[in-house]
């Protein structure tokens, strides 16, 4: 469970609200070395329906998952 604090950290920097990808499983947070965080649809490398890295706020997806 040390993951998920660091996790809400990183949602806290995005710099926009995520929308639906903020409770997905299939999101991917991820950190540059200068800090920048951004978000990534783990789903989209399999599912052609998405796209890898969503404009925020996602407001609907089809590829949407409750984590």
């Amino acid at each position: 469970m040390a993951e998920e604090p660091v996790a809400e950290d990183l949602l806290r920097r995005l710099g926009a609200e995520p929308g639906l990808c903020g409770a997905c499983q299939h999101r991917k947070l991820n950190e540059t070395g200068r800090g920048t965080v951004y978000l990534r649809c783990r789903r989209a490398s399999w599912d052609r329906r998405l796209v890898r890295y969503p404009r925020l706020p996602v407001s609907t997806c089809p590829g949407f998952e409750r984590s």
